[in-house]
């Protein structure tokens, strides 16, 4: 009865033991180009008291605020149709801030080195949203001040919200290569904003600091980190600069804890000592405005993108990009940095996220590439791939939630879709498990090996080698190595920086036809009971023998499908399930088992997927899970284990406890 119940508990805990991808449609009327979600926007999606809430820009051009109770499929829409924006670029944005004293939502909107957008909700929406119905009537008037005066130029909103429930606002006043940044405060209880001061001066060097972001940690301190610009062409950015404060923004110290700025007295500036974290030159690809992300304890991360050290500078910014890669910058406790290459790539002018969960591991939102992950165990030094999103058509530069992330351990993140969806996407995983099909930015069960132009030298043995990007491959045996480049591999996919990947295991499974299951590696001995089809192939291509004794594995004996690629022998499921009929009745009751936990798991996934829902105010969604395919691969395993671990189990009583004296 013991080894019964813990196979039983075996299946349930490896169903239910995954990682999850959820996808939801916020709106099929969004904006399909570059102003809608930029890198720089902080924010455009956070959670406040059981409510999520996002902006975009809608197909009409007018500013678009969605809400949905945390749970709900579907969300509700509003848009403020009094006003439409006239053109499509990046930098015309939108930023959402959150006041818990007043309860109000905060908009700031469209603006590039130009005048400056903004207006606010009524009191007491975020505090009592079930008492106000979701319209365009719970915002006020737009307004080009914080108080009174006209303000402008200015560009890049960033809103943060204080541990005290005041809300701050960072503005650039100026243009690019030429800009100042000031500080703003809003204090929910008086309704009023009030200027801070300066925090840097760039005018005066004609220079400006790009943000990474501005956000607090669970003690209270709030952290900045920037880059410089030189001049308006993205070329002249350099180094990389960190300082916090302990007051809200007031003060600002350096890594080494001296104090570099006071609001109205002194600011930042292009000479101010020791705020340089890290050196990197002119013409390196550094691109600004990437990513920034604060754990609980403290910990500074950036995620920053440019170009290998040994990679030579070039006054090409777009080419350099092409050359750049993804690293990881990590203050420790103690104030130190190190510095860790992640095995993806920046892909073109895409910017990337990061951001910390409640157990400070790191997450890493690659555009069009992956969700990677990096763990405190392991001292961040693991980047690992955990989930794919090469198949979701994004668009543009990813935004997070970071709040839910740190309180929910749910990474929940918004990105428009290349046919002018809004799409919300949850990702969540078991922080004990690791997810064992996905394990490198290639095809499933390839481990990342090289970038384009290095060489790939995968372990001892004949292994299968994958050279592409965003799910286009092309494919080689090799034993002693491959150059990864395209004219040892052709071309998989024009105009996108590419990786070589190997298959993880020599022998691992590379997907057979449709409906066939493995049964032999190339060279060895496909066995049959009765008459049965048996393809042979790889990457799609396939000669096929019906036979009812074994057969050799082999070219020779069916013909080459595919040269200089690593083949196996699959095997008609039908023809398995015929000549396997005589299993035992406990390992078919344990089947069944693992077949109706299945079904009830593919049912819930098939039935959230086609929930769909309309009324007033109120947009469909759809959601989906995008792990079918491994969760089917996932159950077979634990039935297998369950299979191997039976008959050590089976059988045994269980021991009974001393009675009560």
């Amino acid at each position: 009865m013991c080894g019964r119940l813990t196979i039983l508990f075996l299946l349930f805990f490896c169903l239910h033991a995954r990682a999850d991808l959820k996808i939801h449609t916020i709106s099929e009327q969004a904006f399909n180009g570059p102003i809608n979600s930029v890198s720089f926007q902080q924010d455009a999606i956070t959670t406040y008291k059981g409510y999520q809430y996002a902006v975009y820009w809608s197909a009409n051009r007018h500013v678009a605020v969605a809400r949905r109770s945390l749970g709900a499929a579907s969300w509700q829409t509003l848009e403020l149709t009094d006003y439409q924006f006239e053109v499509d670029n990046a930098h015309y944005d939108i930023s959402l801030g959150i006041s818990p004293l007043d309860g109000t939502i905060h908009l700031s909107f469209y603006q590039w080195s130009s005048v400056f957008n903004y207006r606010k909700s009524v009191a007491g929406l975020l505090n009592n949203p079930n008492q106000f119905a979701w319209n365009s009537s719970l915002f006020g008037p737009i307004q080009n001040g914080l108080r009174d005066a006209r303000m402008g130029p200015t560009t890049y909103p960033r809103f943060v919200t204080e541990p005290s429930g005041k809300l701050l606002l960072l503005l650039r006043h100026g243009a690019s290569g030429s800009g100042d940044s000031y500080l703003y405060e809003y204090d929910g209880s008086s309704a009023q904003w009030t200027q801070l001061g300066q925090l840097v001066d760039g005018l005066a060097t004609d220079i400006n600091a790009y943000f990474n972001g501005i956000h607090y940690d669970a003690n209270g301190r709030l952290h900045a980190t920037w880059v410089w610009r030189a001049t308006p062409d993205p070329t002249t950015n350099f180094d990389l600069h960190y300082i916090y404060s302990e007051d809200d923004g007031r003060t600002w110290l350096n890594n080494s804890g001296q104090i570099v700025a006071e609001l109205g007295r002194f600011p930042i500036t292009q000479n101010t000592a020791n705020t340089r974290v890290w050196n990197i030159e002119q013409n390196r690809g550094l691109i600004n405005q990437e990513a920034q992300a604060v754990d609980k304890d403290g910990r500074v991360s950036m995620l920053m993108s440019h170009m290998p050290d040994d990679t030579p500078s070039s006054t090409d910014f777009a080419a350099n990009r092409l050359n750049a890669r993804v690293y990881h910058y990590l203050r420790k406790l103690n104030g130190q940095w190190q510095r860790t290459q992640l095995p993806g790539s920046s892909f073109s002018y895409d910017r990337n996220k990061i951001a910390s969960d409640n157990h400070n591991n790191l997450y890493a939102i690659i555009n069009r590439e992956g969700i990677y992950k990096a763990t405190e165990a392991q001292q961040w030094q693991d980047w690992t791939l955990v989930q794919s999103l090469t198949d979701q058509s994004l668009f543009a530069e990813v935004q997070l939630d970071r709040k839910r992330l740190a309180t929910e351990g749910v990474l929940s993140f918004i990105n428009i879709s290349n046919k002018g969806r809004m799409l919300h996407l949850e990702y969540s995983d078991n922080a004990n498990t690791k997810n064992p099909m996905i394990v490198g930015g290639g095809p499933e069960n390839y481990i990342f090996c090289a970038f384009e132009g290095d060489y790939c030298q995968p372990p001892a043995g004949m292994r299968d080698v994958a050279f592409g990007a965003s799910g286009q491959f092309k494919h080689q045996t090799a034993s002693d190595g491959v150059q990864c480049s395209n004219s040892n591999f052709e071309e998989p996919i024009r105009g996108t920086v590419k990786q070589c990947y190997y298959a993880m295991d020599a022998n691992w499974q590379q997907p057979g036809p449709t409906g066939y299951s493995l049964c032999a590696q190339e060279g060895q001995l496909c066995q049959t009971t009765g008459q049965s089809q048996i393809a042979y192939g790889a990457n799609g291509s396939f000669h096929y023998r019906l036979s009812s004794t074994a057969l050799p594995c082999t070219s020779s004996e069916f013909g080459d499908p595919i040269r200089g690629t690593l083949k196996q022998c699959f095997i008609k499921r039908q023809d398995i399930a015929a000549s396997s009929s005589a299993a035992t009745a406990s390992i078919s009751s344990i089947a069944t088992l693992s077949s109706s936990s299945q079904h009830s798991s593919e049912s819930s996934s098939a039935n959230i997927s086609a929930a769909s829902s309309s009324s007033a105010g109120q947009t469909s969604s759809q959601t989906g899970n995008v792990l079918a395919g491994s969760i089917h691969k996932l159950a077979l395993l634990c039935l297998f284990i369950a299979l191997i671990v039976r008959p050590f189990l089976l059988g045994k009583p269980c021991k009974k406890l001393p009675a009560k004296q």
